[in-house]
């Protein structure tokens, strides 16, 4: 066996191994809401963990995944394209579906959710939206 396969064999078993406990965890409870979403946020990151652990284990540096920073303006584009493609396809639902925009349930909720429900809006655009686009979107990596 190549080097390159055992790396790749290495690597494919770790992704299996890190994955059978948040997997089993979901199975067990039931669906992915186990741990109010922890589960599949554990699952998504087993690939990273896989990758780190490999490169630890065949002395690769870590790089060679193509971890460092471009110039900015493509670090921009990398979060902004995806909002771009997805947002027509939101406005046609929330158009075409009666009731899809439910932006004032949404708003009372994430009010709720930072013990903030006199002002469901300033939770909403000040803590909610601005937590969801940092830490939601580093913690779904």
């Amino acid at each position: 066996m190549t080097q390159l396969t055992r790396q790749i064999v290495a690597f494919v078993a770790l992704v299996a191994v890190l994955s059978l406990i948040p997997e089993t965890v979901m199975l067990l409870r039931g669906g992915m809401a186990a741990g109010d979403g922890f589960s599949v946020y554990a699952v998504m990151w087993c690939p990273t963990l896989a990758a780190i652990i490999t490169c630890r284990i065949f002395k690769i540096d870590l790089v060679t995944l193509g971890w460092n920073w471009r110039p900015v303006k493509y670090e921009w584009m990398g979060y902004a394209l995806p909002l771009l493609y997805a947002a027509p396809v939101y406005v046609v639902a929330w158009l075409a579906i009666d009731g899809a925009f439910a932006y004032d349930r949404f708003a009372q909720a994430q009010a709720k959710s930072w013990n903030w429900p006199e002002a469901p809006n300033q939770a909403t655009w000040f803590l909610a939206i601005p937590m969801y686009a940092i830490i939601g979107v580093i913690r779904s990596l």
